[in-house]
């Protein structure tokens, strides 16, 4: 009896194994194409390059988050490798990319990374250049998520991101920084802000700084960091 008990283990651990194995890099390579985002070919790797900067985060089961510039919806792949029963509406003013085929294959894809299913849930929203189209009152935490730069109306976005976070919400933001304030970043060609202008304008809007850690994940600029804010 207990030796069959060891081989039913045994089964069961090489089947986990088996479905948290690499991925091959032609599903990468043709998945980025239809969208881009990020994909990592294991969680090991995902845990080296990216783990310590996404624990940042710290979302709790049940919350309800907006992540604004969404997309390919890739950055809460990530996220759901190591959060679950999360509620994402992932909004983004692409109608192309940002699609629950497209959340659906993130779904698929970071499931295999973290070798059980993805227990988060991904709601696509398509908002607008100046509002989320999202409901008031409603959300315990919005991230942006390198995005900011791109906005091209940030005070109204950021007032109607004051908007929809509940009381005492938080703001979760990676950004590119620029060595010096108007800094342009080298793939966009948009202008960056530096740390201190960025924090004083997030202020300027309705939140206060909490805290900052310097990020591990790449942003296509002289340094990039994460911070932390609370809704006034």
């Amino acid at each position: 009896m207990k030796s069959a008990l060891v081989t039913l283990l045994n089964f069961f651990l090489f089947k986990i194994s088996c479905f948290a194995q690499n991925i091959d890099e032609k599903e990468i390579i043709s998945l980025r194409t239809e969208c881009g985002g990020v994909y990592f070919n294991s969680k090991a790797e995902l845990e080296k390059s990216w783990g310590k900067s996404l624990r940042f985060f710290e979302l709790k089961k049940g919350d309800k988050v907006a992540d604004i510039g969404a997309k390919s919806m890739t950055f809460i792949g990530t996220l759901s490798v190591f959060y679950e029963n999360v509620d994402f509406y992932c909004e983004d003013i692409d109608s192309a990319c940002t699609t629950s085929k497209q959340a659906q294959k993130v779904i698929d894809f970071y499931s295999k990374i973290k070798g059980s299913p993805i227990t988060c849930r991904f709601t696509p929203v398509i908002g607008t250049e100046t509002s989320t189209t999202l409901s008031e009152n409603s959300f315990d935490k919005v991230i942006i998520d390198n995005s900011l730069h791109e906005f091209s109306e940030k005070v109204l976005m950021l007032k109607n991101i004051n908007q929809i976070l509940k009381k005492n919400g938080i703001l979760y933001l990676r950004e590119s920084l620029g060595l010096t304030n108007g800094e342009l970043h080298i793939g966009c060609k948009k202008a960056l802000f530096d740390e201190a202008h960025l924090i004083a304008f997030i202020t300027q809007q309705g939140f206060k700084f909490i805290k900052s850690q310097d990020c591990q994940i790449p942003t296509g600029a002289f340094s990039s960091k994460l911070f932390l804010f609370v809704k006034q």
